[in-house]
């Protein structure tokens, strides 16, 4: 998603990282060899410092067809202070517009 809507490189710059801290996972249905997933993504919800992704992944063809659901929690690491970065002006817009 991030990739898609977004230049990571110019975070970078800005001295930011995005980065994973936890992710929970509800498998519904099994996924087997040559099933082509649909994975579709948003943002469910923002705090101060980390923000919280949600993640379906259906069957392509079948959309009814839920194999997955995760709940991925990210910051955004301010890398020049090593730690999570407040989530607020031009981050905070950013998220709010993906």
């Amino acid at each position: 998603m991030f990739e898609d809507q977004t230049d990571l490189q110019a975070l970078a710059q800005k001295g930011y990282a995005f980065t994973v801290v936890n992710i929970n996972i509800a498998y519904r249905r099994p996924a087997v060899m040559n099933d082509v997933l649909i994975v579709e993504s948003a943002i469910h919800h923002i705090g101060r410092r980390s923000a919280v992704m949600r993640q379906t992944m259906k069957r392509k063809g079948n959309k009814a067809a839920v194999v997955a659901e995760a709940d991925v929690t990210f910051v955004f690491l301010d890398t020049r202070q090593q730690k999570s970065a407040l989530l607020e002006g031009e981050l905070l817009a950013y998220l709010q517009n993906v």
